[in-house]
C-alpha cells in the first residue's frame, strides 16, 4: 500500500507542485531532495532514497534486460 502510495505521488508531482503554496512546495523538495547548492545559477542537488534509484538512468539499464529475460522465460 506504501509503495502505491509513494508511485502515486510522484505520477502527481508536478501537478501538486504547481498547485501548491510556497510551505507545501518546500515540502515537497524536501522530500524528494538533498544537498541542494547553488553555484552561481546552476542548481545542484541529490535525489533521497528511493527516488535515486529511479531516476538512475544508468543503473536501470543495466537490469532491464535481465527483466525481459526473465518475463520471456517465465
Amino acid at each position: 500500500m506504501t509503495l502505491i502510495s509513494l508511485l502515486n505521488l510522484c505520477s502527481r508531482a508536478p501537478e501538486l507542485f504547481e498547485s501548491s503554496k510556497v510551505e507545501q512546495k518546500r515540502q515537497l523538495i524536501n522530500f524528494l531532495l538533498s544537498n541542494l547548492k547553488l553555484r552561481g545559477k546552476k542548481l545542484e542537488f541529490e535525489f533521497k532514497k528511493p527516488f535515486d534509484v529511479l531516476i538512475d538512468l544508468e543503473y536501470r539499464s543495466n537490469w532491464l534486460p535481465q527483466v525481459a529475460k526473465f518475463r520471456t522465460n517465465f
